[in-house]
């Protein structure tokens, strides 16, 4: 395991190495019809801003609180490898560093941010195990919710700390002052068992309590803020372990706001798994826009008529660039290369991740759409039957099958959600995401597609081009106009089990 360590770090010391000696951008050629570059009396997009955290500060250093409630009567699982109900969880001094000094490389919270930030916030604190007062039970027939049961929690939590450790920032409208102001920086609490919308709680909410008051602690030296931005978030589902990206999620809607980002051109309300972001849910990474926007890299732009670029891994280094669409007003192509030499970096859940992925993006602020160009292409898709949930949890839900047809440049891809034969009952559209697929007998096979497949990503012994006259084609958001935009993979350096991209990116404008 050292020799690992020591050689996944002379791995990322020689990328960060590359990107010094070689920059990101390596040529550029005019275009022979308009030798100056550029157009500048053309529509384009403007560069992403780097807005930093609209409620809570993107940098700095910041000590949180974590805090692991299980109930009085609590029996399910006793003895569970995460979280045992006699001693409590595993992580309970390790889901943050107790330090700054610690530098934890163990996946949790400190470690996610570091990673995602470059160093620039650093989180740290300390872990706290409570038992509520009564049973689980008794929380349900006094229809109680999350925030009566968060509240009766910080009372207890009240009288073993000292909250003005944790009050060291004041939180303003994108202006942080690194400077106490009475109320309690930020809270998480993490409860044991996983609630399925039982005490109003669906795996994550960007809440401590509502109400119409903060709560005071320290004999009303201090409170803890309310509702939403509020003082911190709440999770479940403890008994699985501890998993930052969640975590990093729920804090995320205090950098950027509430909601969630579109996928392509899902209905609202429709929660496509298929992409990777701060506020998505495949992978809790964050991609170049969500860094850009949040003030933590820098996000280079192509303008140009034709230029020869070098990727390497995105998450360790920040390589990526962006390619606004002449003619609009709010669309991008970006590109990733993903090597997955973090344990942060997932592309997809299944099989080889690494690749370079392209991904379009439409909007111009904090939370635009977006839309994985899948290397595999796109297809048309029938619907031929629907089977019964596998998963119990709503076992009177039946989930369709899909088979895919003819090769469609203008049809979806896998990551998309698919028209089916009848209603979703939840969603109210006619539409699901690819679970369950036939196999070449017309056997229903698990795919979990939307989860993504090695296919997504381009690479040099596959699907290399990305361009107007392709599967799948760099047309525009309406999926009929021409971007004129080609990207081709022209070569590759590989080092140890990470490679380094050459691409050529040229826009053709007639």
């Amino acid at each position: 395991m050292k020799k690992q360590s020591l050689r996944n770090m002379a791995l990322r010391v020689f990328l960060m190495v590359i990107a010094i000696v070689f920059p990101v951008f390596t040529q550029y050629n005019p275009s022979p019809k308009f030798p100056n570059q550029h157009q500048p009396s053309q529509l384009m997009p403007p560069p992403v801003p780097q807005k930093g955290g609209q409620m809570f500060t993107t940098s700095g250093t910041v000590r949180a609180i974590a805090v692991f409630v299980q109930f009085a009567d609590d029996s399910l699982s006793p003895t569970a490898a995460n979280w045992p109900v006699t001693t409590g969880p595993v992580f309970l001094h390790d889901a943050l560093d107790s330090t700054l000094t610690q530098q934890s490389e163990n996946g949790n919270l400190t470690h996610y941010f570091r990673t995602m930030s470059f160093n620039q916030l650093q989180v740290f604190g300390d872990g706290f195990w409570v038992t509520t007062r009564h049973s689980k039970q008794y929380y349900i027939d006094k229809k109680q919710t999350f925030s009566e049961i968060n509240q009766e929690v910080l009372k207890t939590l009240d009288s073993r700390i000292d909250f003005a450790k944790y009050d060291n920032w004041t939180f303003s409208n994108n202006r942080h002052t690194n400077e106490p102001d009475g109320v309690v920086d930020l809270i998480m609490i993490v409860y044991r068992e996983s609630f399925y919308g039982t005490f109003n709680l669906h795996n994550g909410i960007s809440v401590l309590f509502y109400g119409r008051d903060d709560l005071a602690v320290d004999n009303g030296k201090r409170h803890i803020r309310r509702g939403f931005p509020g003082s911190g978030f709440t999770l479940d589902g403890g008994i699985n372990g501890f998993r930052a990206d969640r975590a990093g999620h729920e804090l995320g809607h205090k950098f950027i706001g509430s909601g969630h980002p579109r996928y392509h051109k899902d209905p609202p309300g429709v929660k496509n798994y298929a992409f990777w972001g701060i506020l998505h849910s495949r992978s809790g990474m964050v991609n170049a826009y969500n860094r850009a926007w949040l003030g933590w890299s820098d996000l280079p732009e192509i303008t140009t008529y034709e230029a020869i670029v070098t990727l390497a891994d995105y998450l360790t280094t920040g390589d990526a660039v962006r390619i606004p669409i002449p003619g609009t007003r709010d669309e991008s192509f970006i590109l990733e290369n993903h090597q997955c030499l973090s344990r942060f970096d997932e592309p997809n859940k299944f099989g080889d991740a690494k690749g370079l992925y392209i991904y379009h993006v439409k909007g111009n602020g904090p939370q635009p759409a977006y839309d994985i160009e899948s290397a595999d292409g796109r297809f048309d898709w029938d619907n031929p039957y629907w089977i019964q949930n596998p998963w119990g949890l709503r076992a009177t839900d039946s989930i369709p099958v899909f088979s895919r047809l003819a090769p469609n440049p203008a049809g979806q891809d896998a990551l998309d959600a698919l028209q089916t034969t009848k209603m979703d009952e939840r969603t109210r559209h006619p539409i699901y995401f690819k679970h369950f697929a036939e196999d070449s007998a017309g056997t229903a096979i698990t795919t979990r597609r939307v989860y993504g497949n090695p296919a997504d990503a381009f690479r040099m012994d596959g699907n290399r081009i990305f361009a107007p006259n392709t599967n799948p084609n760099s047309n525009l958001w309406d999926d009929r106009t021409s971007s004129g935009i080609s990207v081709e993979l022209i070569s590759e350096i590989k080092i140890n089990n990470a490679t380094i991209y050459t691409v050529r990116i040229s826009r053709n404008t007639e």
